[in-house]
């Protein structure tokens, strides 16, 4: 499922994007995805793309709402909800992990709606870096204070 829709959203926005800018959002999300599991759920095991797949979605959200378009009006925005939903609905699925790619995703995809606005590409990249680096280093604190994350 994943993939499907890495393939639906992926065709609509890695074009605007371009190649490099989509891979590095991807790779941002992925680990804001991977901290948020860890704040959540600290001692579960969790495999898949479903954080980074969140994180393209929260970008387009964020680009569309940057263009005056409400995105909750649109197929991505309802894909999210509906995701979302399932994500409670279902056993075993990585609710942290979905709101930190989600969020990562929501921020990087700011970053690189505000860059092409201006015509300057180093504002995105540097929303990714910046998402990718406080994830990074988020999940290290967490796992260094030995706090056991939120506990949800």
């Amino acid at each position: 499922f994943n993939m499907f829709l890495l393939f639906l959203i992926g065709r609509e926005l890695e074009p605007q994007l371009g190649s490099g800018r989509f891979a590095a959002l991807y790779g941002a999300a992925l680990l804001a995805g991977a901290a948020g599991a860890l704040l959540f759920e600290p001692n579960a095991v969790t495999v898949g793309a479903s954080g980074a797949i969140f994180g393209i979605m929260g970008a387009a959200v964020a680009i569309l709402w940057r263009r005056g378009v409400n995105p909750f009006q649109t197929d991505i925005g309802m894909l999210i909800v509906f995701n979302l939903v399932l994500g409670f609905v279902i056993p075993n699925v990585s609710i942290g992990g979905h709101l930190g790619g989600l969020a990562g995703g929501v921020f990087a995809g700011l970053g690189i709606a505000v860059a092409q606005e201006r015509r300057a590409a180093w504002i995105g990249w540097l929303s990714c870096l910046v998402v990718a680096v406080v994830s990074v280093v988020g999940a290290e604190l967490l796992v260094r204070s030995g706090t056991g994350g939120l506990g949800v």
